[in-house]
């Protein structure tokens, strides 16, 4: 995928087939991405996973069949892909804070339809710079240094737990982390801890379900293989790879909402391409760029990003010979 227009297409594509089964194979043509990138693109760009769009659209046009229409509240929820009317209620319910029986009774009731989603066709991936206005002051993340170096094989030790993507449970998490000493009980290993991890504090993305949008967050560090393992803490082992390290300047909302984009259209200028086969995002919080600023007041900082990467293959043209 290199543009939003692939993604208006794909919504188009879910538009006219709300009403049956979605073809995902489908949706990964008309993105020109892999099934992997697909779902995972789409949420870092829309801060929503695509079968939550899709759900929360369905449940959208459901409410507007209710109101204008004479079909039964069965054949609604049959036509939007629900086994049950009583499945397709608590749906419903949970969206609109209002039931469907309660709805048709009174069609004036106030619902809460989401909206299509419209990306800006002029608007490149490559060129993403995510922006809001705060007061008049445009705010916005963007990348001002990356790198591309080899990482040894290793493995990531820290305490973890599930989240979604921006949520509030992740700083939660990193309040009990602290609380715990999780970094105090990894520097007593210090002569096993990876130089990547030095001085920095990680948070370290991995196993993400692109259906629900929920992924591993690991607060921790690298450390080589034959470190010991405190009680209690997770590890996981990290493959040798050419890492990524992207810094991205902003504020923390900016940076945090459009960061992992940013980084992948970085990645992608560069002439790499983000290895699917051993995905993870690292979070890391530097001394120097990130805790420094934020001791002295400024509100903007940059937070480093490490994506595994590979060498974007060329693709080479054939040419018949005569």
């Amino acid at each position: 995928m290199n543009s939003f227009n692939q993604l208006n297409q794909v919504v188009v594509y879910i538009e006219n087939h709300l009403e049956e089964e979605i073809d995902y194979l489908e949706l990964e043509k008309i993105a020109q991405c892999t099934p992997k990138q697909l779902p995972r693109i789409f949420v870092f760009v829309t801060g929503i996973t695509l079968s939550e769009y899709i759900r929360k659209r369905r449940l959208t046009m459901a409410a507007e069949d209710i109101r204008k229409t004479t079909l039964s509240l069965l054949a609604i929820a049959v036509k939007y892909g629900y086994d049950s009317q009583a499945a397709f209620s608590r749906a419903f319910k949970e969206q609109h804070c209002v039931s469907p029986s309660m709805l048709r009774k009174n069609r004036d009731t106030q619902v809460k339809p989401y909206p299509r989603i419209v990306f800006h066709e002029e608007a490149m991936i490559e060129q993403l710079e995510n922006y809001r206005v705060v007061e008049g002051e445009v705010k916005k993340a963007k990348v001002v240094y990356s790198d591309f170096g080899p990482l040894e094989a290793c493995k990531f030790v820290g305490k973890e737990i599930r989240a979604a993507f921006m949520s509030q449970s992740i700083s939660q998490h990193w309040g009990r982390c602290f609380a715990e000493k999780v970094f105090e009980q990894l520097l007593e290993h210090e002569a096993f801890i990876m130089e990547e991890s030095v001085e920095n504090y990680i948070g370290y993305v991995r196993d993400v379900d692109h259906d629900t949008g929920m992924f591993t967050y690991v607060i921790g560090l690298f450390m080589q293989l034959d470190a010991p393992i405190p009680e209690g803490f997770s590890v996981y082992n990290v493959p040798s790879c050419t890492l990524a390290k992207i810094w991205v300047q902003g504020e923390d909302y900016d940076v945090f909402s459009s960061g992992p984009e940013l980084s992948r259209a970085e990645i992608s200028k560069q002439g790499y391409e983000i290895d699917e086969e051993n995905y993870f995002l690292c979070e890391v919080y530097t001394d120097e760029r990130y805790e420094t600023p934020k001791q002295k007041g400024e509100t903007s900082a940059i937070l480093d990003y490490y994506l595994p990467v590979k060498k974007t293959e060329k693709k080479v043209k054939k040419y018949l010979q005569i």
